[in-house]
């Protein structure tokens, strides 16, 4: 009797220990359960990331704007006034296409020394922006960037001439440059000259990156977004107030005209 109980009592250590891994133990179904609560908890999560991912995107593109605004009114500060323009080659005998616009001529002048503010992140992400930072073809030379006002500081199509900044009319309510996209449906990049029709098959179109808003730099310094009608190339334009002195050409480009 003796031995049997020493047995036994060297056996229940040991038992014990097992019928406790048993208890402790995962089952298969336990750990899908596991798995499946993770799962529903990142789909409720992801939403608010993505959201909060986009509006920082959208302030960060606030932020390159106002920077971009800073070296513009810089460079029209020590230029006799003179605005910079979407790309010197706009004007006849004044730079060429290839190495003036307008990104290129901050750059060069010192003006500008991060690429990085040169272009919306929100573009960046969706690939509008065909980003090389050695400042190769394509994005550094066909003008990936914000798009500037062609029609002020061009020639505000009556002459040929370039706009100094004290001879344009209401500041605070000129567009001065703005997130744009290429007006050809089939090229998806942002294009650094902003023009002033509804469509463009040459130049950018205004373009809402931020959940249906487009980034907006003024001639005056301060920024702002614009809410479109809808997530497409026209949705901006459609939303801007008409100028009455072009009813059946050029239509909405109160924002635009130095008039």
């Amino acid at each position: 009797m003796k031995m049997k109980a020493i047995q036994k009592q060297k056996e229940t250590p040991a038992a014990a220990h097992a019928e406790r891994k048993k208890s402790s133990s995962f089952t298969l179904i336990e750990l899908l359960v596991v798995i499946s609560i993770i799962a529903i908890l990142a789909s409720m999560l992801l939403p608010a990331l993505n959201k909060a991912r986009m509006k920082a995107r959208s302030a960060s593109c606030s932020s390159n704007l106002k920077n971009v605004g800073l070296a513009l009114l810089s460079y029209s500060s020590d230029f006799d006034d003179f605005m910079v323009l979407p790309c010197q080659g706009d004007m006849p005998g004044q730079g060429s296409y290839d190495t003036d616009r307008w990104h290129m001529v901050l750059w060069n002048c010192g003006y500008l020394k991060m690429d990085k503010v040169l272009y919306c992140p929100e573009a960046a992400g969706r690939r509008n922006v065909n980003y090389a930072s050695n400042h190769t073809y394509p994005w550094w030379k066909t003008g990936n960037v914000y798009g500037v006002n062609r029609a002020t500081f061009v020639y505000n199509w009556s002459t040929k001439r370039r706009i100094k900044l004290p001879e344009v009319k209401r500041p605070t309510s000129r567009i001065y440059a703005a997130d744009s996209i290429s007006g050809v449906e089939t090229a998806n990049y942002m294009n650094h000259s902003l023009d002033v029709s509804r469509t463009s098959s040459d130049n950018a179109v205004f373009f809402p990156y931020h959940e249906m808003n487009c980034n907006i730099l003024w001639v005056d310094g301060h920024l702002s977004s614009i809410r479109a009608a809808t997530p497409t190339r026209t949705g901006v334009w459609d939303v801007l107030p008409l100028n009455p002195k072009y009813p059946n050409g050029w239509g909405k480009t109160l924002y635009l005209y130095n008039d």
